[in-house]
């Protein structure tokens, strides 16, 4: 049980690795290679920002000017990560 809620735990790191490295991309952008850099993790966030994006669409929430869905998904990822860490702890 250990082992698998380790795992869950670092996919979660990964992740929340991704997100703050797309939330990035406008500094990532002007490095070499940048370009290709940001479209692969566009490529990596689509499925997991789409269904938040889509929540947020349909939600209270939703701004025309400023994209949250990066934000709670960052949110949600590091409740996930503590989550983990807490029945770890339990276990």
């Amino acid at each position: 049980m250990r082992l698998i809620l380790y795992t869950i735990q670092y996919f979660l790191l990964v992740l929340d690795v991704i997100v703050l490295l797309y939330l990035l991309r406008d500094i990532i952008i002007r490095f070499p290679f940048g370009n290709k850099i940001v479209s692969f993790l566009a490529v990596l966030m689509t499925p997991i920002w789409y269904p938040v994006q889509y929540l947020l669409r349909n939600s209270i929430l939703y701004t025309a000017r400023f994209d949250l869905g990066s934000y709670i998904l960052l949110l949600v990822l590091t409740y996930l990560q503590e989550l983990c860490s807490y029945i770890m702890n339990i276990l």
